[in-house]
């Protein structure tokens, strides 16, 4: 553990003002493997996701901190697929339930969120290019997250951010191989600010956050295939009334996923990640397992 002067204690106990601003874990606008592949004019899906995250150590203005927080929500997904103006449009809305717990940073308790719905999550994605046939798409997708949670001020944990933000993402896909795909996404979001963000009615605002992502899979079988991938997120510095509270967006990730199709209509996916050089906030491994229904 590392802080100036030898006091991350005390560096924990200023920081903890601002904490009341953390949210819940998921990023609404993470991609995974083959999200960018098109289904059919007309098709339906209802896909159901456990998210899960186990933070063991934080990062606060250079200061390596001793920290944890575990979180685990269901999050039900219906998405529409259509055509419009000879490409495909999918419109989708999310919204998680779940909780954290276990909360700590350089000594501090940071207690325990609620046990509740979090932020809906409404998302478009239009394909500019399709052909799915040769794995070769590119889309634009839409992201708006809708404070509808429970926020709590006096909690340093909240399942809702409570906090407007939007999403521009321009994806793809590209065939490498006969069994080699690639997968590069990129997007930004802006944030609106927050008032009365925490027990001293402080107000918390967000710089842009920009996201670099990428995956490669590699199909094993017809029903079965292999994926790792990278993310890097830059900016999201946070600040209340104008003062920086050490919290940012600044990381990267490693990710490894499988997915194996149980009949044509129904699949079940795995995903684990890792992050490093968090520059801005809690690090550790997470994970979703995702359930996939076409109808």
């Amino acid at each position: 553990m590392n802080a100036h002067n030898g006091k991350p204690a005390a560096l924990a106990a200023a920081v903890f003002c601002g904490l009341a601003t953390l949210a819940a874990p998921a990023h609404a606008m993470d991609v995974n493997a083959y999200d960018w592949m098109p289904a059919p004019d007309g098709t339906s899906a209802f896909i159901l996701y456990t998210p899960w995250t186990h933070d063991t150590g934080a990062v606060l203005n250079g200061n390596k901190l001793a920290g944890s927080v575990n979180a685990a929500m269901v999050m039900p997904r219906y998405v529409h697929y259509m055509d419009v103006g000879g490409h495909p449009l999918a419109v989708t809305a999310l919204v998680p339930y779940g909780r954290q717990w276990n909360g700590t940073l350089g000594g501090a308790s940071l207690g325990d969120s609620k046990t509740t719905l979090g932020d809906v999550t409404l998302v478009s994605g239009y394909w500019l290019y399709s052909n799915p046939q040769e794995r070769k798409n590119i889309v634009l997708a839409g992201y708006l997250n809708v404070p509808t949670g429970t926020y709590d001020r006096d909690r340093a944990l909240n399942m809702s951010s409570g906090q407007l933000a939007a999403t521009l993402q321009l994806g793809g896909m590209l065939p490498l191989s006969d069994k080699w795909t690639l997968e590069p996404t990129v997007d930004a979001t802006v944030y609106r600010d927050k008032s009365n963000a925490n027990s001293l009615g402080q107000t918390l605002s967000q710089a842009n956050v920009y996201t670099v992502q990428n995956w490669l899979s590699y199909s094993i079988n017809a029903t079965t295939m292999f994926h790792v991938g990278h993310a890097a997120y830059f900016g999201g510095t946070k600040k209340l009334d104008g003062v920086e509270n050490g919290f940012n967006s600044r990381k990267q990730q490693v990710r490894v996923g499988l997915v194996h199709w149980l009949s044509p209509k129904v699949s079940i996916y795995g995903q684990v990640n890792r992050d490093f050089d968090v520059q801005g906030g809690f690090k550790g491994t997470s994970g979703v397992i995702r359930l996939v229904t076409l109808f």
